[in-house]
């Protein structure tokens, strides 16, 4: 009785051992490929971080910022696309599969941190320009606003184009980007003299008031800043100069004071179809004929103190606090009713089509035929490379929009062409005929305030 007894307590040992044995086997079958594939993606994080990290210590690349131009074949493609206007079907499709097999190699936010723990290192390393600009940029410095949301990199390719150590740039991180993307634009600020984050960050939605007050803030603290600059350009993330700083510097002085702001597209009045964004408003204030126009400016110092400080201005911002789309409306109201008299205004007939503007390039779906690669949401160009020869042979000053994960071909091709303008500059040839700017409507229907005597 005592060995059946013993046999079957060890019967029934076995069969506990091997329903435990089953039920530990099944949950490293589940688990294990979990593991597995997290411990691979956190190593390919770890190996990307490295990737960035020793690219920064160890290239330098002024001017060839895409490390892929310096393949033969991709400088073939850069050279074509900016070469011709129409490209070949042939072509177009060759170049797509070429960026499909060699996707940008992206530099994680995270990087910045380290790129950044020696600003002076990395202001080397990443390609600023600290010197060599001329006495006639340096006597005129420029003011820059940039809002900026994500992708890192991008901003910080759009800051070394643009970066001067006289001029001053004031960012605005959306307060919906991430905390790594915040603390790496932080970083690069950091790095960087006149560069500087606004003190207030804006949780930015499209359409409301939240668009423009990160600009007005920007404002503020630029015109008390110590550099004395004499216009202010504002930027997104997602955009790209044309031309350099010493042309820009050229271009605005041969305006005379007169701004650069869209008006001409219309006036919201009581018929169209930009009414509905003041319906139901009480009237401006001011006898002021609310006009809508881009959200691009390049605006003298005496526009921003009278959009600052004059009671006219402020008392129109109060109501378009509440009107929709107010971005597209404040500036361009107040650069565009004649009455108001403010400092380079626009005096011109403002429906004018002929009227011109040279602040952005920018493609939308009613401009048919105009876009050679796709369009947002919102009916905008995203540029790609059946676009670079316009953008390149352009009057315009910077062009909208890049989105860094489309055709990043046509972003490298565009930053390589705009350093060797930089480097044709500091080799000594600054010849730049600025007559289509100085005999533009903006100058000849600008408003100059009388002289104080």
């Amino acid at each position: 009785m005592s060995r059946e007894l013993g046999n079957y307590n060890k019967r029934r040992e076995n069969r506990i051992w091997t329903k435990d044995k089953c039920i530990k086997l099944v949950i490293c079958v589940m688990i294990v490929p979990v593991w597995l594939t997290s411990m691979f993606y956190n190593l390919a994080s770890v190996q990307r971080v490295i990737f960035t990290t020793k690219l920064a210590s160890t290239s330098k690349h002024l001017f060839s910022p895409s490390h892929d131009l310096q393949l033969t074949e991709h400088q073939h493609y850069c050279d074509v696309s900016l070469r011709n206007t129409s490209l070949t079907y042939r072509f177009i499709d060759d170049a797509i599969s070429y960026m499909k097999f060699r996707p940008r190699r992206a530099v994680l936010p995270e990087a910045y941190i380290h790129f950044t723990s020696g600003c002076s290192t990395y202001r080397s390393n990443r390609g600023f320009l600290m010197k060599n600009s001329t006495k006639r940029e340096e006597s005129f410095p420029i003011a820059y606003t940039l809002m900026v949301y994500k992708h890192v990199e991008q901003v910080e390719r759009l800051l070394k184009a643009i970066y001067r150590p006289h001029n001053v740039y004031c960012v605005h991180v959306d307060g919906k980007s991430p905390l790594h993307v915040f603390k790496a634009i932080r970083s690069i600020a950091y790095c960087l003299p006149n560069v500087f984050l606004v003190s207030n960050r804006t949780n930015v939605i499209w359409g409301e008031f939240s668009v423009l007050e990160p600009e007005i803030n920007c404002l503020k603290e630029l015109f008390v800043h110590k550099v004395k600059w004499r216009y202010v350009i504002n930027l997104t993330g997602q955009e790209y100069p044309l031309k350099t700083n010493y042309k820009l510097v050229m271009i605005l002085r041969s305006i005379k004071g007169a701004n650069d702001i869209d008006g001409s597209a219309a006036q919201i009045g009581s018929k169209g179809p930009y009414y509905s964004r003041i319906k139901g408003r009480p009237p401006p204030p001011h006898g002021i004929t609310p006009c809508k126009g881009l959200v691009h400016l390049a605006a003298s110092r005496k526009f921003v103190d009278y959009v600052l400080h004059n009671k006219t201005a402020l008392d129109f911002l109060e109501w378009c606090k509440s009107m929709d789309i107010p971005d597209e409306t404040y500036f361009n109201s107040l650069n565009n009713n004649k009455h108001l008299q403010s400092p380079g205004s626009f005096t011109g007939d403002i429906e004018d089509e002929t009227r011109d503007s040279f602040i952005r390039y920018k493609i939308f779906d009613y401009d048919y035929g105009k876009c050679g690669s796709k369009y947002t949401v919102r009916g905008v160009c995203i540029q790609g490379i059946t676009d670079l020869h316009l953008l390149t042979t352009s009057n315009k000053l910077f062009v909208n929009k890049f989105m860094y994960e489309f055709q990043p071909l046509a972003y490298d091709c565009l930053e390589n062409w705009y350093f060797n303008q930089v480097k044709l500059e500091m080799a000594g040839q600054l010849e730049f005929n600025t007559t289509v700017y100085e005999k533009s409507t903006i100058v000849r229907y600008r408003y100059t305030p009388p002289e104080v005597v």
